[in-house]
This record gives C-alpha cells, sequence and structure tokens, in this order.
C-alpha cells in the first residue's frame, strides 16, 4: 500500500511549487532559515530514518550534517553546479564598493555574500564603504544575516524575501532619499 512520503520546505519558492503540483509540506520553516526547518523535524520521526535532500550550495552540506545528527540517513541530490564568477568581476566590483561609486550593491543569495568577502584582501574597506555610503540590499532575511556575518551593519531587505518586493521598495527607498537630499 501507497504511503505519501512527508515533505519538508525551507523557502517560499519550493511551497509555491508544491502548491502548484498539489502538494503539501509537513514540517515548514517559518522563516526560511535551515535552523527553523530543522526544529519542526527534530522531534518527529515521520521520515522514518530516511531522507532525500536537494542541495544547493554549502549551507545545505551543513542541514545534511544536522539531520545525520539527528539519526537520519540522507541522500544528497546536487542538481545544480556553482561556477564562481571570473576575478576580474570581483576585483571590479569590489574598487567600485570601496571608492563609493555605487548607491547601492543587490545580494540574492548568501553566496554571492559569501563570494564577494571571500575574494577580498580588505574586508574592512569593504563593510566601512557598505555602512557609509553603499546600501547592501538582501532578497530576504537569510542572505541580510551572511552581511551582518561578515561585519555590514547597514543592510536593507524587505520584510516579504521576494525579487520583486525586494526591486520595487528599493526603487522606491531610492527615490525618497534622492527627493530628501534634493530638498524636496
Amino acid at each position: 500500500m501507497y504511503k505519501p512520503t512527508p515533505l519538508a520546505a525551507r523557502g517560499s519558492k519550493t511551497m509555491k511549487w508544491f502548491k502548484k503540483h498539489d502538494l503539501s509540506a509537513a514540517f515548514v520553516s517559518e522563516d526560511g532559515t535551515i535552523d527553523n526547518l530543522l526544529k519542526s523535524v527534530e522531534d518527529s520521526n515521520a521520515f522514518g530514518n530516511h531522507v532525500f535532500l536537494q542541495a544547493y550550495n554549502q549551507d545545505d552540506a551543513l542541514l545534511e550534517q544536522r539531520l545525520q545528527e539527528l539519526g537520519y540517513t540522507v541522500y544528497l541530490s546536487k542538481p545544480y553546479q556553482y561556477r564562481e564568477p571570473d576575478k576580474n568581476t570581483f576585483t571590479n566590483l569590489i574598487q567600485e564598493i570601496i571608492n563609493q561609486s555605487l548607491d547601492a550593491v543587490i545580494f540574492t543569495s548568501k553566496t554571492q555574500v559569501q563570494n564577494l568577502f571571500h575574494n577580498t584582501s580588505d574586508a574592512k574597506a569593504l563593510t566601512e564603504s557598505f555602512d557609509n555610503h553603499v546600501l547592501a540590499v538582501a532578497v530576504g532575511k537569510v542572505t541580510a544575516s551572511e552581511l551582518t556575518n561578515n561585519g555590514v551593519s547597514n543592510v536593507w531587505y524587505p520584510r516579504e524575501p521576494k525579487m520583486e518586493a525586494m526591486v520595487v521598495k528599493l526603487r522606491n527607498y531610492i527615490l525618497y532619499y534622492s527627493r530628501e537630499k534634493a530638498g524636496r
């Protein structure tokens, strides 16, 4: 007899996909973080002993490890392969940030934040620029947290972790402050 497999979801994209395909998650990370997902899973044996984990980056390796520590056997699937951008791209972006010639830099994933900070020899100058002139914009809480973990204290992100919401709210934010500077 067929027994439905309990599903877990960390982010809103996964939840939308589940809904589109008439699936529901037994375990949901309310805030989109791995820690919150693990809290919803750790007191349950609904998975039995086996978990299928679709991984995207380094954080999912942490999730795999934490699930194993909870006693699960994890089947890890990595359908995506990450390729780091060209070094010149990083060098130019870092220089633009340090020179404060940008008003804002948008980060759509914590991997982007990690890559930026791992490719600089002057993280202090980078964080000072973000904290004093260049607005660090994150798509959501998880990406914002990674910026904070790298020393950036001036981080802006929308309440709703969506790309469209971020772009629209950033546009409004920039328009408001540019008018304010112009004395309107």
